[in-house]
């Protein structure tokens, strides 16, 4: 599951644990800064669900977050 950040600083997506909702990871961060996203918006997924699409607005860059799996952890890398 992601979850949209709140607050400029935050990450811009929390990944939680389905079944519990506990964080485990995230990535982007919200702001005016360098390498900060203005005003970041989810516009879809891959039917894998294995990729998700952004766009950080007012510009057109298309971001993406792909998922990672490791056959050394269960843990799953964005």
């Amino acid at each position: 599951m992601v979850q949209r950040c709140k607050f400029s600083g935050e990450p811009i997506c929390q990944i939680l644990e389905e079944q519990t909702g506990e964080r485990v990871g995230s990535f982007g961060s919200s702001g005016q800064g360098p390498g900060e996203f203005i005003a970041t918006e989810f516009i879809g997924k891959t039917e894998g669900d294995d990729t998700l699409y952004f766009v950080n607005l007012p510009s057109t860059v298309l971001l993406y977050a792909r998922e990672e799996k490791s056959a050394d952890s269960p843990m799953v890398n964005w």
